[in-house]
C-alpha cells in the first residue's frame, strides 16, 4: 500500500464455456469438490501458475502469485511441504471490506483484525477494495496490501501484463483517485 507498487497477483480460476458462456467459480468449484476432482484441478492450477510465474520472471515481471486452496486439497496426496510453510500474511475477506464506509461493525472488525495480525507479526491483505474511501480507511489502519476492483477486475495473464505496465507508468502515489485516470 505505502509503496504504491504491485507486489502480488492472485491466480483466479475462470471458465467460459463454449455453449453456456461464463460459469461462476462458485458453481464449478463446488461441483469439483463434490465430485472429488479438486486435487486434480488444484494440481492443474499450480502447474499453470508455476509456468506463468516462470514466464513473467524471465520477462522481468517480478510479482508473487497467490493461489487459493480448497479444504479438499488438504489430504495425504497434497505436497507435504504445505504444513511446513510459514504463515506470514493474513487476508481479510471481501465480505468485511466491501461496506467499510457504510458499516460500523465492518470497520471495527477490519481495524481490529489488522491490529491483531500486526501484533502477531503478520502482514495484512484486504480483498474486495472497491472505493477510494475504503483505500483511505485501510491506509489509516496501516493495512499492508490492498486487492480489489478499485485497482482492476480479474484479468487474463496477458491483459494483466498490459495493465501492470500502465499502472507502473502512471503510479506516483500509493493510493490514487480513480477519477484522475
Amino acid at each position: 500500500l505505502h509503496s504504491g507498487k504491485v507486489s502480488q497477483a492472485e491466480a483466479l480460476l475462470r471458465w467460459t464455456h463454449a455453449e453456456l458462456g461464463f460459469i461462476s467459480p462458485e458453481e464449478f468449484i463446488t461441483l469439483a469438490e463434490q465430485a472429488g476432482l479438486m486435487p486434480m484441478l488444484t494440481r492443474w492450477v499450480l502447474r499453470s501458475v508455476f509456468s506463468q510465474a516462470k514466464k513473467w520472471h524471465q520477462g522481468g515481471i517480478n510479482v508473487a502469485i497467490a493461489v487459493n486452496l480448497s479444504a479438499y486439497d488438504l489430504h495425504p496426496d497434497f505436497p507435504g511441504q504445505l504444513k511446513d510453510l510459514p504463515a506470514d500474511e493474513l487476508k481479510i475477506d471481501r465480505s468485511f471490506v466491501m461496506q467499510l464506509e457504510a458499516n460500523e461493525s465492518d470497520r471495527i472488525i477490519v481495524s481490529s483484525t489488522i491490529e491483531l495480525a500486526h501484533n502477531m507479526g503478520l502482514s495484512v491483505v484486504a480483498e474486495g477494495v472497491e472505493t477510494l474511501g475504503a483505500c483511505h480507511l485501510l491506509e489509516q489502519w496501516k493495512c499492508d496490501k490492498l486487492q480489489g476492483y478499485y485497482f482492476s477486475k480479474a484479468l487474463p495473464a496477458a491483459d494483466f501484463e498490459v495493465w501492470l505496465g500502465a499502472y507502473e507508468e502512471e503510479s506516483s502515489r500509493p493510493v490514487r483517485d480513480s477519477r484522475s485516470k
